[in-house]
This record gives structure tokens, sequence and C-alpha cells, in this order.
């Protein structure tokens, strides 16, 4: 189970990336800076959870680690 978990959260990750990197893209050719502001902050929410999901894998925040 462990490892359909970490291939889950693999593709999830990538996923997320990909999200990421075309937020900041539009961060760059928006003039307007209400959705600039709206576009950098969903940027970093989905570097927080693309974090998250690394810490989990890697067992290496105490949360994750087994009981």
């Amino acid at each position: 189970m462990r490892a359909d978990m970490q291939r889950d959260t693999s593709a999830m990750r990538a996923r997320l990336s990909e999200d990421l990197e075309h937020l900041r893209v539009e961060v760059e050719r928006t003039d307007d800076p209400q959705t600039r502001a709206l576009y950098e902050t969903a940027a970093e929410v989905l570097k927080g959870l693309v974090t998250a999901m690394e810490h989990h894998d890697a067992r290496s925040e105490a949360a994750w680690k087994p009981l």
C-alpha cells in the first residue's frame, strides 16, 4: 500500500507543479495588480501542498512518521 500511496502523491505533485508553473507564467503576463496577487497567492498555496507531499513521502516530519 505504501508504494501505491507514494505513486499517487508523486503524480499529484507533478500535476500541482504544472499548475504552479502555469500560475507563475500568468503572474508575469498580467498587468492587473489584483489578478497578479491572486495568482501569486494561489502559487504559494500550491507550493505548500507540493512541499507537504514531499515531506509526507520522505517521512521527514514528525506528523508523517508511523505511530
